[in-house]
């Protein structure tokens, strides 16, 4: 009975337990797979439970901007992230980050929690951060440990990248998160859809995704199949890599069923994925991509290579035909395989929207992330009620 009068008010009501304050650091404006996880880590949690404002990173600048430009970008970023842990003072700092460039930054933002004093948690996106462990030597891997191993929980998205971070540094907490989507309604039956048939790749055209492994493979099939499905590339990427995708395109002489649609809003995406025969991605290096399960809720038939988180994510011949990277020769036996057959893409396509509603739906990610917080925040509550003994009378104590 007296712990129930103590979690009472004065006036006898029950007293709430005070929302654990998070500040959420991210690209969370940004278009691409980190932004949707950075904005689903602010909106799919329960406001009752958590007080929660976010510090945008997302690049504001242009690719080819001056190095004034981009020091003070740099610098404008950092006053805000000190302001934010000033004004909120959060209980945590959840910092979304990836590898090389994007991880060096976010190396200050750490140095910036522990200076002011603010447990952190880091988020690892992107499928080539064991690549960036395995390039640090000296100093660069002290200080890439360090942060590693000081952050409250280091989160990552399969039990490979664990694994991964494991062998590499020695002594984190890592809490596996897989990523998730919002689910969006699928079209009632007698509406109106776009009828755009082919195969479609959606994801930044940069070298990790291999987008010249399948416009090799494609240009293997043969010419009535590539006339009945044009391959689409959505993705926004470099001019040198534009250029160089619609060369090799142009060399192979299938440019006439080779369509570029740049970067799309995401409405339109999900429309694609909804109405195209296939989607493919040749990826060597992948963390979880947002992009193969926009497919899988869109119910389209997919072939992935077993890299990353997918094979967590899909399994071969179930949801997706799984193969190896850089292997266009197995690409295009799949899809050759696959492209006539409707009524196996059919049946890929439902079993893999059963997958994203029943593993990677936002209400699982959500109370997955709130359990993290809650563990971090109990966890620091714990360390703040210890009191912290005076030097002085530590070392009187340890000669007596």
């Amino acid at each position: 009975m007296a712990n129930a009068a103590d979690n009472r008010s004065a006036t006898g009501a029950p007293q709430q337990r005070p929302r654990t304050r998070v500040l959420v650091v991210g690209p969370v404006t940004a278009v691409g797979g980190i932004g949707q996880v950075a904005r689903m880590s602010v909106g799919a949690m329960d406001a009752k439970r958590f007080d929660i404002a976010t510090c945008d990173t997302t690049k504001d600048t242009p690719e080819d901007r001056s190095l004034a430009t981009a020091l003070w970008s740099h610098v404008r970023r950092l006053g805000n992230l000190i302001h934010g842990i000033r004004k909120h003072q959060p209980d945590l700092v959840h910092l979304h980050t990836c590898s090389y460039l994007t991880f060096y930054r976010t190396l200050i933002d750490v140095a910036v929690c522990r200076c002011m004093g603010r447990n952190y948690v880091l988020h690892i996106h992107g499928g080539l951060f064991d690549e960036f462990l395995a390039s640090l030597r000296g100093w660069k891997k002290a200080l890439v440990s360090s942060a590693l191993r000081h952050a409250g929980r280091v989160i990552v998205l399969g039990h490979c990248w664990r694994t991964n971070l494991m062998r590499r540094v020695a002594g984190m907490d890592i809490a596996v998160l897989p990523n998730a989507i919002e689910l969006a309604d699928e079209p009632c039956k007698g509406e109106a859809a776009e009828t755009l048939r082919g195969v479609a790749f959606v994801g930044d055209l940069s070298e990790p995704k291999r987008p010249e492994d399948l416009i090799v493979a494609y240009a293997s099939l043969p010419s009535p199949m590539r006339k009945a499905f044009p391959l689409h590339m959505v993705g926004g990427g470099t001019p040198q890599r534009k250029g160089h995708l619609r060369s090799l395109a142009l060399r192979l002489g299938i440019e006439d069923r080779v369509i570029f649609h740049g970067s799309l809003a995401h409405e339109r995406v999900t429309k694609l994925l909804r109405s195209v025969d296939l989607f493919v991605l040749p990826s060597r290096a992948e963390g979880q991509p947002i992009a193969l399960m926009e497919a899988m809720a869109a119910r389209a038939a997919s072939i992935v290579t077993g890299v990353g988180a997918i094979p967590e994510t899909v399994t071969d011949g179930v949801e997706a035909r799984v193969i190896a990277p850089c292997n266009p020769l197995q690409l295009a036996n799949a899809m050759r395989d696959l492209l006539p057959n409707a009524d196996k893409r059919r049946s890929m396509g439902h079993a893999a929207r059963l997958r994203v509603e029943n593993d990677f739906a936002t209400e699982r990610f959500a109370r997955n992330l709130a359990a993290i917080w809650d563990a971090e925040a109990r966890r620091n509550a714990k360390r703040d009620a210890v009191p912290v003994p005076r030097l002085a009378t530590t070392t009187f104590r340890s000669i007596l």
